[in-house]
């Protein structure tokens, strides 16, 4: 098999969150919230970005990490989840658990709250 060929077949095989570029956005010691501003792209609406929770132990239903999509609507201020994706390992890893790819209703983004800083951060980041 060719080099690049082989490559291409091994990151497509390799889970999507494991390639994302997380940045620690805030944390205790039960969990981690991140965001990959790597990713942040435009949507009709605004902008979409992708956000991990990663816990410290799995929740009751073997939940160890979650990987949501929220579009937030910068001049509006309001945000909705697009899809998610519960996994049974840290960081996005592991066996799915559930996933859901239905977006949900619009929610007005409060002032203050780890909302509004997350609606800050995607609106100002510069696209690729």
């Amino acid at each position: 098999m060719r080099p690049l060929l082989l490559l291409t077949v091994l990151l497509l095989l390799k889970p999507l969150p494991a390639l994302a570029e997380w940045t620690r956005m805030d944390g205790n010691a039960s969990a981690t919230i991140y965001i990959d501003m790597g990713a942040i792209r435009k949507s009709p609406e605004g902008r979409q970005a992708s956000f991990m929770m990663d816990r410290s132990t799995p929740d009751s239903e073997g939940v160890r990490s979650m990987v949501d999509v929220y579009e937030f609507d910068c001049a509006g201020k309001r945000v909705r989840s697009m899809q998610s994706t519960d996994f049974k390992g840290a960081m996005g890893t592991g066996a799915i658990v559930s996933a859901n790819r239905t977006p949900l209703e619009w929610s007005d983004v409060l002032p203050g709250t780890r909302l509004d800083v997350s609606l800050k951060s995607v609106c100002k980041a510069p696209l690729k």
